[in-house]
């Protein structure tokens, strides 16, 4: 509603405003019916809008989440995302104040990397920003739309009880690919999710190695022993696991690349995507073969090099990855 000169004033999404009945007010909460979600890949492109130029934000993207609470949750909500099989793939937070609250789900799986805090944020930024998100640009950024068809949302908040409703993700109508070539498209995007998901251990295990390696070439160095062979093995870890560090670094960097861009445009990967793919599958198992070398042949004379002097936890070696058939 609006008249030139004075403003405007957008309301998007107002079914619930109209199925706020007085069962729904007097009871212990509620989910309102989800409208259907559209995947969208929007370019994130800069523009510039000169003096007087005046504009809305584009609806919501994704799916756009209304609930009723009766009081406030003084805990929290949290919004739990699961697939027709039962699967959650997505956990989120949202508002918890009394009446209607509202939040969005970006229709993505959960980051490849785990969450250490608590689940994020639900993200009602208007205008599409399905596009270009992937594992961003280093492995673990966002996790890849999922595909379309039906999900279960479980909204529940703190100390009551957990409120159910669907959304239908369906694909954007100007999309030319067929459910062969779409299906396609989304396990290539998964093999890349897939790998960064694998890596982390790897990645978390070197990262311990080399903290180990550095602390005891110190020990050593402190404690006089700097022409004895200790030294010398100390100082080979610190140099071998570098160089699996980097791989792994480098595999997980080409993963969340490769995802990115083939989640972020609507056709088939390109050769190119999937040749960095493949890239990324090569680099990460050279460094994860690398790091377990390291942990089981290197490791532990430098752990006895140290005697009781000083107790490090051993590090593990970690699976190696498993490509997804194709």
């Amino acid at each position: 509603m609006g008249t030139h000169g004075r403003g405007i004033w957008v309301l998007d999404h107002a079914e619930p405003l109209s199925q706020l009945t007085p069962e729904v007010l007097s009871g212990t909460g509620h989910a309102f019916p989800v409208p259907p979600a559209y995947h969208q890949v929007i370019y994130p492109g800069q523009f510039w809008f000169g003096a007087g130029e005046f504009f809305a934000p584009n609806p919501p993207f994704g799916a756009v989440l209304t609930y009723y609470l009766p009081k406030v949750a003084g805990g929290g909500v949290q919004i739990a995302i699961a697939d027709a099989a039962g699967k959650t793939i997505r956990t989120l937070r949202g508002p918890a104040l009394a009446g209607l609250n509202r939040t969005c789900w970006d229709l993505r799986q959960a980051p490849a990397m785990p969450e250490t805090g608590p689940a994020a944020m639900g993200n009602c930024t208007g205008g599409g920003g399905g596009g270009f998100g992937g594992g961003g640009r280093g492995g673990g950024g966002v996790g890849p739309l999922v595909l379309p068809g039906k999900y279960t949302v479980s909204v529940t908040p703190a100390g009551g009880p957990s409120l159910k409703t669907e959304v239908t993700v369906v694909p954007d109508p100007r999309w030319t690919l067929s459910d062969a070539d779409r299906n396609a498209r989304h396990r290539a995007v998964m093999s890349a999710y897939t790998l960064e998901q694998q890596l982390i251990p790897a990645r978390d295990a070197a990262q311990r190695v080399a903290e180990q390696a550095a602390a005891i070439r110190q020990y050593l160095v402190a404690a006089g022993a700097g022409a004895s062979g200790a030294l010398a093995a100390a100082e080979k870890v610190v140099a071998l696991v570098g160089q699996a560090q980097g791989q792994v670094a480098r595999a997980l960097t080409g993963a969340g690349q490769a995802q990115g861009a083939m989640d972020g445009y609507g056709g088939l990967p390109t050769a190119a995507q999937l040749r960095q793919l493949d890239w990324a599958w090569e680099d990460a198992l050279a460094g994860v073969s690398a790091l377990n070398q390291v942990i089981r042949q290197d490791m532990p004379s430098v752990y006895a090099a140290v005697g009781g002097a000083v107790h490090f936890p051993e590090v593990q070696p970690v699976a190696a990855p498993v490509r997804p058939a194709q």
